[in-house]
């Protein structure tokens, strides 16, 4: 089974890295950090929300809206000039809730990026995180339990592979953020996207 995160990563070439740098006005360094910190946090909350059969069912249904078919990947340069234009904000509200403030402080103390050009980055990453999700849903004929399913295999790859990092993830989801994780959440791109932080 495909890894998502790989599969979003490899949307993100030094080129989008770079746009996205400049419509977040942050530094690249700092914009890689927060994309690498961002993307298992994500992962991670859309596979909480889908733990329950109402929560799967409604991620389902969502993927079933043309605006997430995939189709958001091959038009990033409209999505990164124009996040809040997206539909990041929308989707961001769905997974983090109450959550996100603290998500998006929390990510950009740990990787030195300002509140407002993390949240500008979520608000790029979480259509893309559909995007891939609703391509994937279509390409393997997916119902409710195998989208699921797909989610928490990733999740679990992921906990394998970086336990104290993704126990960071899990932290800031379900509690509130006490400023002793900052480590952590920043570690959780070097484990889990090297690859990608080498580029």
């Amino acid at each position: 089974m495909s890894n998502l995160l790989n599969l979003i990563s490899q949307q993100l070439t030094p080129e989008v890295v770079q746009q996205i740098s400049r419509s977040a006005g942050l530094n690249p360094n700092a914009t890689k950090g927060v994309i690498t910190s961002a993307l298992p946090l994500l992962m991670g909350a859309l596979t909480n929300n889908t733990q329950s059969q109402s929560g799967a069912s409604a991620l389902f249904k969502a993927l079933q809206n043309k605006k997430h078919d995939g189709n958001v990947l091959s038009q990033l340069g409209d999505l990164i000039n124009q996040p809040e234009q997206g539909e990041g904000n929308g989707i961001l509200g769905h997974i983090l809730g109450s959550k996100r403030e603290a998500v998006e402080e929390t990510i950009g103390q740990a990787n030195g990026a300002t509140k407002q050009g993390t949240s500008k980055i979520l608000q790029m990453l979480a259509p893309m995180l559909l995007g891939t999700l609703g391509q994937q849903q279509r390409r393997q004929g997916l119902d409710v339990g195998g989208l699921a399913s797909l989610l928490l295999n990733s999740n679990k790859q992921f906990t394998q592979e970086a336990p104290k990092e993704m126990g960071a993830v899990k932290r800031l989801l379900d509690a509130d953020n006490d400023g002793k994780i900052l480590d952590d959440v920043a570690g959780i791109g070097m484990k889990l996207l090297g690859s990608f932080l080498r580029r």
